[in-house]
């Protein structure tokens, strides 16, 4: 991993490569390949160069059976080895983390009847004929379809910048990692140029496991152009902070929230809210206080519910459930850029001005 931090300092930092280069990982990077933080003299990373796993952090097989709390799973054993030496040398092959279906094992393409959550616990009956089983209720309608076993989700980005300013990936391939592709928190001026996260074959159902490229309470100005994001295991494209859940009301003015995105709430900055259903707006209020959060901006874990109170009285529709977050507001231009996903949304923004040009296409 190359790891650069800036201390706030006007430095800059650069990676370029003047021909095809490609980095194999096993599995998952357990601290991401990039990491960047308080870099805010510029920060250009300039390929070409490509990003893959010598094994897919999922398999990808057949749902030969659905018996209660669980079904069997049958994949080539080839495309997707349970061997001794892979299993020692990546022991979390032996968890599901989440499941994804049914899809397509033609075009790839997901297809009804859909399945996107939690997995369970796995068990390798045969790892040369390729058959598993998952401790996880599956709908009868699943046997006979085509399902993507999740094998670990990194907490760590591929690429992850923290505080810089002035960032521009260019010319950046990604074709499997078990978290986020790319992911930016509070980074000011951005530019995506050519950077692609999908699939390297028709073989493959998917490229990484989590967001493409995700945003967090960024501002200036993210331009995306010639770029692709698709086949990935959540958002394709994410432009707002993580949303807080609403666990309790403890007052007129307070909420109790879990989470992620409070680690980076500031009082006085403006946060929405938003049902959990379809995310429609209940409106915005300012932060006074975040107990036990703090104010520094710092990103933090957050391991257990936080109290947030803000300036008026909550939203009178606001429930047990819904969700609130920061309103970044960053001037966004996409540019001949393609996003093509298999779960959750292709395109979520939250931001004041956006500007997302016809010559972009946005579908499932």
């Amino acid at each position: 991993m190359l790891e650069s931090s800036g201390a706030r300092s006007s430095s800059s930092s650069s990676v370029a490569s003047s021909s095809q280069v490609e980095f194999q990982t096993f599995g998952r990077v357990l601290n991401g390949l990039f990491k960047f933080s308080n870099v805010i003299g510029g920060i250009a990373i300039t390929g070409p160069f490509s990003v893959d796993t010598v094994r897919q952090p999922y398999t990808f097989g057949q749902v030969t059976a659905v018996a209660s709390g669980e079904f069997s799973l049958a994949f080539n054993a080839t495309d997707y080895p349970f061997t001794a030496d892979a299993v020692a040398s990546a022991p979390w092959l032996l968890q599901a983390t989440n499941l994804y279906g049914a899809i397509d094992p033609v075009t790839r393409v997901p297809k009804l009847p859909m399945y996107w959550g939690a997995g369970g616990a796995l068990t390798i009956v045969d790892p040369a004929r390729g058959l598993l089983n998952v401790s996880r209720a599956l709908d009868p309608r699943f046997e006979g379809e085509w399902l993507v076993v999740e094998h670990s989700r990194s907490a760590a980005a591929a690429f992850d910048f923290f505080g810089c300013e002035n960032v521009t990936l260019r010319e950046v391939t990604l074709y499997s990692h078990a978290g986020f592709g790319i992911l930016m928190t509070q980074v000011h001026d951005i530019l995506l140029d050519r950077v692609s996260v999908r699939a390297r074959s028709t073989r493959r159902p998917m490229s990484i496991m989590a967001d493409g490229a995700h945003f967090r309470k960024c501002s200036g100005r993210l331009h995306i152009m010639d770029s692709e994001f698709s086949r990935n295991g959540d958002d394709g494209l994410a432009t707002h902070s993580e949303y807080s859940s609403v666990v309790a009301l403890p007052n007129a003015s307070c909420v109790q929230v879990t989470g992620e995105g409070v680690d980076l709430a500031v009082v006085g900055e403006e946060w929405i809210f938003r049902t959990h259903a379809l995310l429609q707006s209940l409106g915005t209020r300012h932060v006074t206080s975040v107990v036990a959060s703090g104010g520094s901006g710092k990103a933090q874990p957050i391991t257990e519910a936080k109290v947030m109170c803000f300036d008026a009285a909550l939203p009178e529709r606001l429930a047990v459930g819904d969700v609130l977050t920061a309103t970044a507001s960053p001037q966004l231009l996409v540019e001949r850029s393609r996003c093509v996903v298999h779960c959750a949304s292709t395109f979520v923004v939250v931001f004041r001005l956006h500007r997302v040009p016809h010559t972009c296409v946005w579908y499932l």
